[in-house]
């Protein structure tokens, strides 16, 4: 098939301009006179031409044949990808039988990636998407993300000063939550550059994809953070364990910077305002090191080894939440010079 090729406009008639489109083009497609083709312009200008039925003709079935001994771990990797690469439908058989685990298994990765299960036997389960692609507000879903994420981030602190064992337990949950919009947005994203039709329904473009895929990806990564900082906190308590004050006033004001950045970096993505993230690569990322330094120096006075591994591990999931917000906000910077 030919990936480029150059056409001369002819006039027909006193105003009108045609091109001629490429037969192995034409015949890749089975397209013939009288079918629709549908035409989007995109923001640089260049004219993207796609057949009308290319949505339809993209929707995915696929089959995943398991052995009896194959641990639902590598079975739940199997359909996220499928799921992620624009799968509509999915086939899980056996050889055998499923076992109880993976039947077990498969539910739960279906309800985390929104599938319904259509047919079940002790053989093969069917499963589907339910969800619209083209139906999504691309932007909203991500701000409803971030939502999530920072609510998640803001209670796990307030949880660490108030020494509220139950409000980690919910923030170590609310992770899940994160889970189903990113599967949903990154299948979304990497069907959108494939199929121009649906990035021009989602208002994107396909390089765009690329930068809203890298934010999900940190916005999910910040609230897996949260969720590591819920369990560990929850782990120490468990213990009989717990921190010196001073140490979680530590905790707590370093927390608080490194979720202003990363609320910041976000919503400078969205507002495009360059200086907020200039402030937080140069600013907030220096001021995020310093008093990471002062709870290092805290941490020498700790006697006990069993919550000194849990500050450390705290902290670098803290020190994480502001690295990410740095990448956010380099986004944003590469984004403003296209």
């Amino acid at each position: 098939m030919i990936l480029m090729d150059v056409r001369r406009i002819i006039s027909l008639g006193r105003s009108s301009l045609v091109v001629s489109l490429p037969k192995e083009w034409l015949e890749f497609h089975k397209l013939k006179k009288g079918d629709a083709v549908s035409l989007s312009v995109r923001r640089d200008g260049s004219l993207v031409l796609s057949p009308v039925f290319l949505s339809e003709k993209e929707d995915k079935h696929v089959e995943i044949t398991v052995t009896g001994s194959e641990q639902f771990t590598s079975l739940a990797r199997k359909i996220i990808a499928c799921y992620l690469n624009g799968c509509r439908s999915i086939v899980v058989k056996s050889d055998g039988i499923l076992s109880p685990s993976q039947q077990k298994g498969i539910r739960k990765v279906a309800r985390m990636l929104y599938l319904r299960i259509m047919e079940s036997t002790s053989k093969y389960m069917y499963l589907e998407a339910s969800l619209d692609e083209a139906k999504v507000s691309l932007n909203m879903s991500v701000r409803r993300m971030h939502s999530v994420a920072y609510s998640m981030c803001e209670s796990i602190i307030k949880a660490l000063e108030e020494d509220a064992l139950d409000v980690a337990r919910s923030v170590y949950t609310l992770d899940d939550d994160v889970d189903h919009f990113s599967f949903f947005l990154l299948r979304v994203l990497k069907k959108a550059v494939q199929d121009p039709l649906l990035a021009e329904k989602l208002s994107v473009e396909a390089i765009d994809c690329l930068d809203y895929q890298t934010l999900v990806s940190k916005i999910e990564h910040t609230a897996d953070c949260a969720s590591e900082i819920a369990r560990t906190y929850i782990l120490l308590r468990g213990g009989n364990k717990k921190m010196a004050a001073s140490m979680v006033a530590l905790l707590a004001n370093l927390g608080r910077l490194s979720l202003e950045m990363y609320d910041a970096a976000v919503k400078s993505f969205f507002s495009e305002e360059l200086s907020i993230a200039n402030l937080i690569i140069d600013e907030k990322w220096r001021e995020l090191q310093e008093k990471s330094l002062k709870v290092s120096e805290e941490l020498i006075s700790e006697t006990d080894p069993y919550v000194g591994c849990a500050i450390c591990s705290i902290q670098k999931s803290i020190e994480k939440i502001g690295e990410y917000a740095v990448d956010i906000a380099e986004i944003v910077i590469d984004r403003s010079f296209r």
